[in-house]
């Protein structure tokens, strides 16, 4: 009899063992499901990836406002790659970089990828906006207000508030790797001279998000009300 019982709980246990598939053989398993990639997305990221630049000869009545509109261009992005103009009183021939917009690079040019995610980290948050780094600021050089931080290569940047990426381009004004954030109102942030980032064009950010990573140089922070740059201290240490 205890014979008997023993057999048949051998043969339990066998069954058992075919159910959850420990006897199937490599050629019974389910290959992974690869999705094909999106072209249209691949389409319009690529748009940004590429140092893609086109000139303007201003017109009659023409402003950085009604370029934004015509080119579908951030007005900030505008200001930021044309430092060397003033916005306020742009004369009929001028020539204007429009960043983001125009024919593709030649191929000798190289083309930015999108980085991997940064880590997370927590900068100093006591005003309007958060630090974007961890790192030691001082008065930016060159005649458009700004910060620029020191911190080590590789070092994670953070969005300084919630907001729409409008601009992840890797070059921009002369700033390199650049990404410009949207916060409504006409206010935006502009984070540059980044090793790289890890943004797109219309993704949501929250404050405080990992964006990009910076590169060897200082990292370049901006506040843009409109097209006209704006000191950022008083909205990094001020509510």
């Amino acid at each position: 009899m205890k014979a008997g019982r023993v057999t048949a709980t051998l043969a339990g246990l066998a069954l058992l063992a075919g159910c959850n598939g420990s006897t199937r053989t490599p050629s019974d398993r389910v290959a992974p499901v690869v999705r094909p990639p999106d072209p249209q997305f691949q389409a319009t990221l690529k748009r940004y990836e590429e140092p893609r630049v086109t000139w303007h000869i201003i017109k009659e009545r023409e402003t950085f406002y009604s370029l934004s509109r015509q080119y579908g261009v951030p007005v900030a992005a505008i200001a930021a790659a044309n430092p060397q103009l003033d916005q306020r009183s742009l004369a009929v021939g001028e020539k204007v970089a429009v960043p983001g917009y125009g024919p593709a690079p030649a191929p000798s040019q190289p083309a930015a990828a999108l980085g991997s995610k940064p880590s997370a980290v927590k900068t100093r948050d006591r005003g309007r906006f958060c630090y974007p780094v961890v790192g030691t600021a001082r008065q930016g050089t060159g005649p458009t207000p700004g910060v620029e931080f020191a911190a080590p290569v590789g070092a994670t940047v953070v969005a300084a508030d919630s907001g729409r990426v409008v601009l992840a381009s890797p070059e921009l004004g002369g700033l390199g790797p650049t990404v410009i954030v949207e916060h409504g109102g006409g206010l935006c942030t502009l984070y540059g001279r980044l090793a790289d980032f890890a943004v797109k064009p219309d993704q949501k950010v929250a404050r405080g998000e990992a964006i990009g990573r910076c590169g060897a140089v200082r990292l370049v922070f901006r506040v843009y009300e409109g097209p006209e740059a704006k000191a950022p201290a008083g909205y990094l240490n001020e509510k």
